[in-house]
């Protein structure tokens, strides 16, 4: 592969025949520099927003800023201490379809803490911005997504994994 160019490698891809209220992915190889994790589902019933956890990490170990924008007004706002991860944020929960695509950097490195930018497409034409530090060393070797109060991702939801090599 010529220099500077990034090969993306498929690792695990999932579409929900039933409903879910967890998605893992495990045992997550330390064979790449980056990961990306894409996200596409439907809130239109329950109103569903996962909570992530890297490694099974509820410490404490997650820090957020998130920004949002919908054409008309913006904000921000931040999470610190948090056991858990929700890369939507301060989401209105409006109903309709939710996508998001993070991109873990160093996943697999053991001598800094990871950092994580999130791309999430709201219901309604918005978009939030989250950054996240997950203040471990320790590699991630699996992502939970939790559906919150036990609501379900539903039918039909997608969530993919991705390595990338350069």
């Amino acid at each position: 592969m010529p220099a500077g160019v990034s090969a993306i490698t498929p690792l695990a891809n999932l579409t929900l025949g039933t409903a879910a209220n967890t998605i893992t992915f495990t045992s997550i190889s330390g064979a790449y520099r980056d990961l990306f994790l894409v996200v596409n589902y439907n809130n239109s019933s329950n109103f569903v927003r996962g909570n992530i956890t890297f490694n099974n990490d509820s410490s404490q170990a997650y820090n957020s800023v998130y920004a949002l924008g919908n054409g008309s007004t913006a904000t921000s706002s931040s999470a610190s201490s948090a056991s858990s991860l929700d890369p939507t944020g301060p989401s209105d929960n409006s109903s309709g379809a939710i996508g998001y695509i993070a991109h873990f950097f160093d996943y697999a490195q053991t001598d800094k803490h990871k950092s994580v930018l999130w791309r999430v497409y709201e219901p309604g034409g918005g978009v939030i911005m989250n950054a996240t530090r997950y203040g471990s060393t320790n590699a991630i070797t699996s992502i939970q997504i939790v559906g919150n109060f036990s609501r379900t991702f539903p039918v039909g939801s997608t969530f993919a994994l991705y390595g990338v090599s350069s």
